[in-house]
Formats: C-alpha cells, sequence, structure tokens
C-alpha cells in the first residue's frame, strides 16, 4: 500500500475502470491516477485503485478504518 499508493477492494463484475474511479472520487475525496481490475478464481473481481500523488492510500485507510 505504502510504496505502491494503491489501494485494492473487491468490486460488482459489472463495475468498469470508469465507475469504480468515479466511485472511489466521490467516497474518499482523492483524486485517482489509474485503475487496473482483475478477475480471480471463484468469479471475485479485485479493483487496484493508484492514488495520484498528493494523497496517500495509508490516509484513505486510516479513514475507513481499516489501517
Amino acid at each position: 500500500m505504502s510504496e505502491s499508493n494503491t489501494l485494492v477492494f473487491v468490486v460488482d463484475k459489472r463495475a468498469d475502470k470508469t465507475n469504480i474511479k468515479e466511485a472511489v472520487k466521490l467516497m474518499f475525496e482523492v483524486k485517482v491516477k489509474k485503475v487496473n481490475t482483475s478477475i480471480m478464481p471463484g468469479g471475485i473481481k479485485k479493483a487496484f485503485i493508484m492514488l495520484a500523488p498528493e494523497f496517500k492510500a495509508s490516509d484513505v485507510a486510516k479513514k475507513i478504518g481499516i489501517f
């Protein structure tokens, strides 16, 4: 999380990168640099959200209570 400034979320399989980026921007009030997605075995879709350099993934994690 710290080195790559990236958050990982499990998302709905129907969500595309644009939907995910907009949702993260609205929910956490951050700028998103890039979104990558991966569908894991078992059908779970994960979104890897890289934040813009002026925002820290660790700050967002603290805000939502996971870090």
